[in-house]
């Protein structure tokens, strides 16, 4: 198995995604009306913090496609073609 087939970078584009969505939301909402962000408006978020802690997600979810490429190809063969 390539890890840099089509197949696998389709799927580890799509896992990556999916987790930065997942973690930026969970961090965002998790903050919001906590100590750190006495309220929810959008110019108090930590933006900065968040998004540091996404980039390390998605950094984990593509060491996690490496680590299983045919896992992460397959995973793509299974997704709509565009």
């Amino acid at each position: 198995m390539k890890i840099f087939s089509k197949d696998f970078l389709r799927g580890a584009i799509d896992r990556a995604i999916k987790t930065a969505a997942q973690v930026l939301l969970a961090v965002l909402l998790t903050s919001a009306g906590s100590d750190l962000v006495p309220t929810a408006g959008i110019l108090e978020i930590d933006w900065l913090g968040g998004l540091s802690i996404t980039a390390l997600a998605v950094v984990i979810s593509l060491l996690t496609s490496i680590s299983d490429p045919e896992s992460t190809a397959q995973s793509a063969r299974s997704l709509p073609s565009h």
